[in-house]
């Protein structure tokens, strides 16, 4: 297998079973506003499939990846895909957010992907632990999270901003093509200033 190293690895390269994954076109934005180097430690929250989690891993590849999440399934689905894009860099940390960020060593980038109702929690850890500098990126698909979020990055004066990703794909369905759009996603980043 060619290793595809641009953010952006088409979906279906990755294992999914059941469990949700963030879609390539919307991966590389969350890539693009994390401000990755090859140097970056990154926490991957709510990691899902591993699909961000892998692609931070091939652009980051001096750093750590710290890739968190409590499902089974999923932790399963991590592991192969970590496997199969041969990222040695990724470390697997089982269990809930925000108690397993503790786990984590040391980041500088952040990625929420799943919160599981935890995100005004999980925010307070990730804000504690990232070292000065560093860029947190969340993926809302509700009204709620995004709100919450906005609000948590206005009060800890984070120099933020928020953009809205629609995708709509275009499939051919017998003689005729139709657009199939996929849920809208609201991405905030922000970086946390020097103290």
């Amino acid at each position: 297998m060619n290793r595809v190293v641009t953010a952006g690895i088409p979906d279906e390269m990755f294992e999914r079973g059941s469990v949700p994954m963030t879609k390539e076109e919307i991966r590389t934005l969350v890539i693009s506003k994390l401000r990755l180097t090859e140097d970056s430690n990154i926490i991957d929250i709510g990691a899902g499939t591993g699909s961000v989690t892998v692609e931070c891993a091939l652009v980051a590849k001096n750093g750590i990846v710290y890739s968190l999440e409590k499902n089974e399934q999923a932790l399963s689905l991590i592991r192969r895909n970590t496997e199969k894009f041969k990222t040695g860099n990724v470390v697997i940390v089982e269990g809930e957010a925000p108690g397993t960020i503790e786990k984590a060593g040391s980041f500088n980038r952040a990625f929420i992907g799943g919160s599981g109702g935890n995100i005004r929690e999980i925010l307070n850890s990730v804000h504690s632990k990232i070292e000065d500098g560093g860029r947190i990126v969340a993926a809302a698909v509700t009204l709620d999270t995004l709100f919450e979020v906005r609000a948590f990055f206005k009060n800890m004066k984070y120099d933020y901003e928020i953009i809205q990703a629609s995708i709509t794909r275009v499939n051919d369905t017998g003689s005729v093509s139709m657009l199939t759009a996929l849920n809208p996603v609201f991405i905030i980043s922000a970086e946390r200033g020097r103290l």
